[in-house]
């Protein structure tokens, strides 16, 4: 997987919150890294355990 990980910010939107921020990978050829972002938001929210490289969220 070839990719980046970009951090936008709103500045100025008739529809978004302006002054807003976020961070997320994209994978060239395929878009934004969904399955990444759902281990990102568990670690933020701690509901995670990590062992050998394996992530289980916790429902």
């Amino acid at each position: 997987m070839v990719g980046s990980e970009t951090r936008v910010k709103v500045v100025k939107n008739k529809i978004a919150a302006p002054f807003k921020q976020a961070e997320f990978q994209i994978l060239y050829g395929e878009g934004i890294n969904f399955y990444g972002e759902l281990v990102d938001l568990g670690r933020e929210r701690e509901a995670d355990r990590e062992s050998r490289r394996v992530v289980q969220l916790q429902r």
